[in-house]
């Protein structure tokens, strides 16, 4: 009986702290906790008072090394052994609004660096990615395929897609459709290699992707009512967390639900990253939820827009000087 009371009582004090710390979401959160202990520098010999000395900025609480201190520089490499890389985890999934708008308002030293962090998380996708896949999908991979002009008979080979020139179509007919499907051939091409460079190149094609959406949502959310004047800059790192939040939830994910398409930026539903996305923004910028989903929709048409020109004019200008 002593025991499933005991069992009883942390269920409802851990209970109590989730509660708390979820009522007071919006609050900056405080790691800090004041020393009146007099400390020596173990760096430079300086007396001192607090928790880092005045002059070298060294910790206070440096001390020297033991094998719990080895292990945890050695997940610092990976930015594991800190702390900060911890807390961004847990806020980004329970309050990751209120996390990014207090790390644009300066108060930093509690977190770890997005754009650090968003390389990491990629290491760890791919880890996940290769080790608990069952089944990959490959649309791109799979379905392009080069079109070949013909006159009349169409070759035995599955490697081709064939097209059979209409006999009775002139000259210039028939030139006008050799030209259209060589620049389709380019575009095909073009958007096979990006898709190859995307997947192994994962940080950097997802750097790519939401710096796109940072433009935009400049035009969007730039004068909002809890930020009401972001910058670039911020922004820019508004995304980055943004992405790394999407791919640690991704990876969880991927842990348990094996088939997915690697082609795809995160193997997450669609719906499931609109309301996340919609959800972290109406954070941050204070919008209601319909005007929030309403801007992030003109964001994916920007996005959309701007990649298909990109495409488009990529395609024309390699069909021109090939």
């Amino acid at each position: 009986m002593g025991i499933f009371q005991r069992t009883i009582n942390q269920l409802k004090q851990a209970k109590a702290f989730l509660r708390k710390k979820w009522e007071n979401r919006e609050q900056p959160i405080n790691i800090w906790k004041d020393s009146d202990e007099p400390h020596v520098c173990l760096n430079c010999g300086k007396e001192y008072q607090g928790n880092f000395c005045p002059r070298c900025g060294q910790s206070g609480k440096t001390e020297r090394f033991t094998m719990k201190s080895v292990f945890t520089n050695t997940l610092e490499v990976w930015g594991f052994g800190n702390r900060g890389f911890v807390r961004n985890l847990i806020e980004l999934l329970y309050r990751p609004g209120y996390m990014i708008r207090d790390y644009l308002q300066c108060r930093r030293q509690a977190y770890f660096q997005p754009v650090k962090m968003l390389f990491i998380l990629c290491v760890l996708y791919a880890l996940v990615l290769h080790f608990f896949s069952q089944e990959i999908h490959g649309g791109v991979y799979k379905e392009w395929k080069q079109t070949v002009v013909v006159e009349n008979q169409v070759p035995q080979d599955d490697k081709h897609e064939y097209v059979v020139l209409n006999p009775n179509d002139t000259d210039t007919q028939k030139e006008l459709k050799k030209k259209l499907i060589d620049i389709s051939n380019v575009g095909g091409k073009l958007t096979l290699d990006f898709s190859k460079w995307e997947n192994h190149n994962k940080a950097l094609s997802l750097l790519l992707m939401h710096t796109i959406f940072a433009i935009s949502a400049m035009r969007f959310f730039r004068h909002s009512p809890k930020n009401s004047d972001m910058t670039l800059a911020e922004s820019f790192f508004i995304q980055v967390f943004i992405a790394c939040q999407f791919l640690t939830i991704s990876i969880i994910y991927m842990l348990f639900v094996r088939q997915y398409d690697y082609e795809d930026y995160y193997p997450l539903p669609s719906i499931i990253l609109a309301i996340i996305y919609i959800y972290d923004l109406r954070q941050i910028f204070g919008y209601s939820f319909i005007k929030t989903a309403w801007k992030v929709f003109l964001m994916i048409i920007t996005y959309i827009v701007v990649m298909v020109t990109c495409i488009f004019l990529l395609t024309g200008g390699l069909w021109y000087f090939q």
